[in-house]
């Protein structure tokens, strides 16, 4: 019963630690005031992108790139306007559904016969040329006139602007809340002649994250009162034919022809990458367009996205794909999956179902480790952890994004608390196991036990034990003329001496009865050489005993000699006692014998009476047979040994030097 009460009382305190370790990391990452508990789960996002990108099968969208080959070829960024309109021409020309540009056209162009018209008329004298440079071809009327017969798609940018600005109708059914749309201060319109020519205008802005890391693209924008469609999305409203774009505010969604996308998010949509190596082969160089070694067969009801990828164009972003991602690429993702369906959504559910799990299975995994052993928290933590990846990896193919890393963490966290708890009480015991074992046991053995408990059998079992016995002459009489104070002082140090001699032989002190000290060897655990240890420590004993009674104070209180009985036999050993107190020891025949093989050195005159069986087993200590007697309590008489290093003729020999110190 106290066993019982002692573990559920370690493991409440495990599981309360655990709880406040739970509670606390729950709370943190509910409301995730720094931010890390978000920027964890959404480069866990990432890395899911990364290990499943998006296929796309029957997307018809080609990145027209303005790469290095063409800048070689026509000159610096940004090239001629009017090779930018023959590249319209040619790809409207072989029947694409709309083309996105995505280029902002600020202002003029720098090469046009209007821009260097004006530059010259500021010029001394520069008046009278200004007129004929103006009725040159103009590049942005040609631009203009391009754009006006083909389904090209223009990029504004969102920026402080008060300039006025003109988007397709989107149509709202019922309210914008601000959390459903991106705000902005305003909009930066493209030059006006060229935005009065194009079909339609989309935001081509992007706003990155951490790192500048670009993971959504926003599809309704708000500044200054204007609710505007971003590229992509305007793009894919004029591929499908849509005439304009229907917001649902309360089911947050929008639509456009029979295409709909979710509302999330601040009016973001979340890109889902397609693996950057299928990307070269939905490229086109510009430059091959111009030259027409491209089959025109590929931009045929295809929907076009030009740009550029050199860097001076300023258009490469960090995204979960690649670090360096040309917007281009951005625009040509967020088109497919708008014409496609399936953009990746936080289900506004998710936080609460998070939440949940992490207190779920943070609650079984702190049970665990608090009341099982490790083997079983760690198999319960890492099927926990992964069923709950299992169901995150579930909901992300059918499109949803729920957070796999936060109660993952929570389990392991709570679990190694409440482990830790439970670990550092195993320490404290073994620590008080080693600590009360040592005054019984060498080291070694303690050290053996505590490392593999396994070997230390505490049920009963018949195995070959040695005995030791030791015993003070004239004890009795000693008690009578000593004070208590001093015997007591003196056998505190007597005691003290023979088990620090003794426990190094191996040896396990059975017990001690008044001046008599009980030795056993081979338990708890087994040695091959336990008899030669035994009679060892049997000499060992006599020499330090000897010392310690021609101390001065032994010798005034009278401290007779010490007497030793070894013997060697099959024993029963194991636990014995009631519910209160259990004492492990040995009983049998040998055991006996020993007693009486201690009391027969008063017939022998001898220090050390060593048994036939010990004798028999005996190969390192030479022994020397004493004389036969008849042990009392056993009929058959036996011979008696002693070491034959202590033989002698006579019963009260000087006893050598030792080099114990008795006083220490």
């Amino acid at each position: 019963m106290k066993e019982l009460y002692g573990r559920v009382r370690a493991g409440l305190l495990a599981a309360a630690a655990g709880s406040f370790a739970l509670g606390s990391f729950a709370t943190v990452w509910a409301f995730d005031a720094a931010g890390l508990p978000g920027l964890a789960r959404e480069r866990t996002f990432d890395l899911l992108y990364r290990a499943f990108p998006r296929a796309c099968t029957s997307c018809r969208v080609v990145v027209v790139d303005i790469d290095r080959k063409t800048l070689e070829a026509l000159g610096a960024w940004p090239i001629p306007r009017t090779e930018i309109a023959r590249l319209i021409e040619r790809i409207a020309a072989a029947g694409a559904q709309a083309v996105a540009l995505d280029i902002f056209f600020g202002g003029p162009d720098r090469r046009s016969s209007q821009t260097l018209a004006d530059e010259i008329s500021h010029l001394a004298g520069g008046e009278k040329y200004a007129p004929a440079i103006r009725q040159l071809p103009d590049s942005d009327s040609a631009f203009a006139a391009v754009l006006a017969r083909t389904p090209t798609v223009l990029g504004a940018l969102a920026a402080a602007s008060p300039a006025p600005f003109n988007v397709n109708l989107i149509r709202v059914d019922g309210v914008v809340e601000a959390h459903e749309v991106t705000m902005t201060d305003g909009f930066a319109s493209p030059y006006e002649p060229l935005a009065n020519a194009a079909l339609a205008i989309g935001i081509q802005s992007l706003f990155g994250e951490d790192g500048g890391r670009v993971r959504r693209v926003p599809l309704l924008l708000l500044g200054n009162g204007i609710l505007a469609p971003n590229l992509a999305l305007e793009t894919a409203r004029t591929a499908a034919g849509a005439a304009m774009i229907t917001v649902a505010p309360n089911a947050a969604r929008l639509s456009f022809g029979d295409r709909s996308a979710d509302i999330a998010e601040g009016g973001q949509m979340r890109i889902h990458w397609s693996a950057p190596s299928r990307w070269p082969l939905r490229t086109v160089s510009a430059l091959d367009i111009l030259e027409g070694t491209v089959d025109s067969s590929r931009f045929f009801g295809a929907t076009i996205v030009i740009g550029s990828s050199v860097p001076e164009a300023g258009s490469l972003r960090p995204t979960a794909a690649s670090p360096l991602t040309p917007s281009l690429q951005i625009e040509a993702e967020a088109i497919e999956q708008l014409l496609t369906g399936g953009a990746p959504v936080r289900p506004t559910s998710a936080p609460s179902m998070e939440i949940a799990a992490t207190l779920g299975i943070g609650i079984v995994t702190i049970c665990l480790a608090a009341w099982l052993g490790p083997l079983p928290t760690v198999a319960g933590i890492v099927a926990l952890i992964a069923l709950w990846l299992g169901f995150c990896l579930r909901a992300f193919f059918a499109g949803s994004l729920v957070d796999p890393i936060g109660p993952a963490a929570a389990a392991l966290l709570a679990g190694q608390v409440a482990a830790g708890v439970s670990f550092a009480r195993t320490v404290r015991l073994k620590a008080l196991i080693s600590q009360r074992f040592a005054q019984y046991l060498a080291p070694e053995v303690v050290n053996e036990i505590v490392a593999r408990p396994d070997r230390l059998r505490r049920s009963g079992e018949m195995r070959q034990v040695t005995a030791l016995f030791t015993d003070v002459e004239d004890f009795t009489a000693m008690t009578d003329r000593v004070p208590p104070k001093v015997l007591i002082a003196l056998l505190d140090r007597y005691f003290d001496g023979l088990c620090r001699v003794a426990l190094p032989y191996g040896g396990m002190i059975d017990g001690i009865a008044g001046d008599a000290l009980h030795i056993l060897f081979n338990v708890p655990l087994e040695r091959a050489d336990h008899v030669d240890a035994a009679l060892e420590c049997a000499l060992a004993i006599h020499r330090f005993a000897e010392a310690f009674r021609l101390a001065a104070d032994a010798r005034a209180a009278g401290f007779g000699r010490t007497r030793i009985g070894v013997e060697s036999g099959p024993a029963i050993v194991g636990d014995v006692g009631g519910s209160r107190r259990l004492n492990y020891t040995a009983h049998g025949s040998a055991i006996n014998r020993t007693a009486r093989l201690e009391a027969a050195n008063m017939e022998f005159g001898s220090a050390i009476c060593v048994g036939p069986g010990a004798a028999a087993a005996a190969r390192r200590t030479p022994l020397r047979a004493l004389g036969s007697l008849t042990l009392r309590g056993f009929v058959d008489p036996v011979t008696v040994y002693t070491p034959e290093q202590l033989a002698v003729s006579s019963p009260n020999p000087e006893p050598p030097q030792s080099s114990v110190d008795p006083t220490a």
